[in-house]
């Protein structure tokens, strides 16, 4: 007996509606979406939350500046998924 199962796709040329700007990153910066997100986190490179917002909205400006310069994940999570953007401060 042989069962089958669903056959599903994976898009991986998708590319979220978000956008950062500037990036790199001197403070403040933008994130340009259609939606909003209920929580948006900078992650270290070891894997530790520095800064955190919540209720972040279209054209929310967001500030890092006394964050040291370095390569960073900039987690965003909304309801229905969660994106990982790469982000440098300067």
């Amino acid at each position: 007996n042989f069962t089958y199962s669903k056959v599903v796709a994976i898009d991986f040329n998708y590319k979220p509606a978000v956008s950062i700007s500037p990036n790199p990153v001197h403070g403040l910066f933008n994130i340009n979406t259609p939606g909003s997100f209920k929580e948006v986190k900078l992650i270290g490179s070891n894997g530790r939350v520095l800064k955190s917002w919540t209720n972040v909205s279209n054209y929310s400006k967001l500030d890092i500046s006394p964050i040291l310069a370095g390569a960073y994940i900039l987690k965003l999570i909304s309801k229905t998924e969660t994106l990982s953007l790469k982000i440098l401060k300067v």
